[in-house]
């Protein structure tokens, strides 16, 4: 069987970029209607993104999205810590109560979390 190697590769560029530092690179991108400057948006899992984390997320230029894994009232003190973070809900049990209450805290944006796609 014939195989290759990174010695039998080489790439030549077509067009010798202008930049002259990666300073003047922009990274920027809008997202749900705000800029960020990192286009980088968390994971919303339990074990990574609580509102802490989102906050950090946000001063880095970021975005956060709050996880669902703990009971209502701590989701929305989690996101009063970090405005304009995102926030997760599912789609059973309290997604409602959990939306309602999260929208009058002031989120605008929500992550519908479900584990399988089919639901």
């Amino acid at each position: 069987m014939l195989g290759l190697d990174y010695s039998d590769i080489s790439l030549v560029s077509r067009q010798v970029s202008s930049i002259r530092s990666r300073d003047e690179i922009d990274t920027s991108v809008e997202f749900c209607g705000r800029k960020l400057s990192i286009p980088i948006v968390s994971s919303p899992m339990k074990d990574v993104s609580d509102g802490l984390f989102c906050k950090k997320m946000m001063d880095y230029g970021a975005f956060g999205i709050i996880h669902r894994f703990s009971n209502i009232a701590e989701q929305v003190s989690q996101y009063r810590a970090a405005p304009g973070a995102g926030c997760a809900i599912g789609i059973n049990n309290d997604w409602f109560e959990r939306f309602d209450a999260l929208y009058n805290a002031g989120c605008s944006i929500f992550c519908l979390d479900i584990a399988n796609g089919a639901s």
